[in-house]
């Protein structure tokens, strides 16, 4: 199935965004900023009085930092990550683009009244495009940040397949993932590992479950096509899919068809 730019795009800011808050980018926002205010870079030590400087910086390197995550997300969907080159430079170039008019104008707004920026929004498009090639290279050179390298780019048979709904569920239930179901603002996870429960609607975990192959059985169950063994029917005559583990789940008319197809070739 082929999947929407924005499907892709919402996705890789979804995986992205959630180690904006891990120790290891807490600890850089910080260090960051009090750095910046110490060294003074940019003639900010000039243009500024000392509390617009710690200002200008805090907001700088925050929406610095959270622009940074963003264009990595949409480079990521819009870039193969078997293409390291192509990659960075996209995001250098989008950071750059995006970012120097905003960075030029929180100069402008904290600077003291009656000085001129030396260089105008040139310069400052300089500098962020400097700034933005260290980050993002240097990503590239840290082991295990960004997968490939630049003179041995990953294979694209090597990029991970494992579904997006797995980094959600407890280390213990993580497993291949055997059925969804629905109950009111919940999913139940049942992996071969043990069951867990996400806040979170059906459509979207079944989204995350890319690229795993299943279907919807009812509109509350969704199953790996992997995991049906048989259809079968309840006492009551309902047509239910069996799954290795055992698990039976309700079938829909809708549905009915698919299901018997999966468990025939089964």
């Amino acid at each position: 199935m082929q999947i929407s730019l924005w499907k892709r795009i919402r996705a890789s800011l979804s995986d992205t965004f959630q180690t904006i808050l891990s120790p290891l980018t807490v600890f850089f926002w910080g260090i960051l900023i009090v750095i910046a205010v110490l060294a003074q870079p940019f003639g900010t030590d000039w243009l500024m009085a000392p509390v617009a400087r710690v200002a200008y910086w805090a907001i700088i390197v925050t929406s610095g930092i959270l622009l940074g995550y963003a264009v990595r997300s949409v480079t990521a969907a819009l870039v193969s990550q078997t293409r390291p080159l192509l990659f960075d430079v996209t995001a250098i170039v989008m950071m750059t683009t995006v970012f120097t008019p905003w960075a030029w104008i929180c100069k402008r707004l904290f600077m003291l009244p009656g000085l001129e920026q030396g260089g105008g929004i040139w310069r400052t498009l300089l500098h962020v495009a400097v700034l933005s090639l260290a980050v993002f290279v240097g990503r590239r050179l840290i082991p295990g940040l960004e997968p490939g390298s630049y003179l041995n780019p990953v294979a694209a048979s090597d990029t991970p397949r494992e579904p997006r709904l797995h980094r959600r569920l407890r280390h213990e239930s993580r497993g291949p993932v055997l059925r969804l179901a629905a109950d009111g603002h919940f999913v139940e996870v049942v992996t071969e590992a043990g069951t867990d429960r996400l806040r979170m609607r059906l459509a979207d975990a079944i989204e995350e479950m890319e690229p795993v192959d299943g279907l919807r059985t009812h509109r509350s169950h969704w199953v790996a096509v992997s995991a049906v063994v048989a259809l079968e029917h309840d006492d009551n005559g309902r047509p239910t899919a069996v799954l290795h583990n055992g698990d039976r789940v309700p079938v829909s008319r809708r549905y009915h068809a698919q299901v018997t197809e999966i468990a025939g070739s089964g």
